[in-house]
């Protein structure tokens, strides 16, 4: 894959801020450790688990069982990452671990 270029916001008068982050390709968003969140919620009276990456915009699913949700969710997260790639939108990334 290509590297990635993010888009940049404009200054007033249409100058772009110089932009010093390292040049990163899709595989490497594709292997970064995103969160992922599963739980079970109470649809219509049943139960269904939602998988989520809460770091990825629109990345969350809902299946009768939590490794279907799993599942769907990492085929869901690719085709989020593609898209944004695709678009040049700036992709999220973890943020850094607390200190201890």
């Amino acid at each position: 894959m290509a590297p990635h270029t993010p888009q940049r916001s404009r200054r007033p008068g249409g100058a772009v801020p110089p932009l010093d982050l390292p040049k990163k390709t899709l595989d490497y968003y594709r292997a970064v450790p995103y969160v992922l969140i599963v739980e079970s919620v109470q649809r219509g009276g049943a139960w269904v688990r939602r998988a989520a990456y809460p770091e990825l915009p629109n990345c969350s699913v809902e299946a009768p069982s939590a490794v279907e949700a799993m599942e769907r969710l990492e085929t869901k997260r690719l085709r989020v990452l593609t898209e944004m790639w695709d678009r040049g939108e700036l992709i999220p990334e973890p943020r850094p671990a607390l200190r201890v």
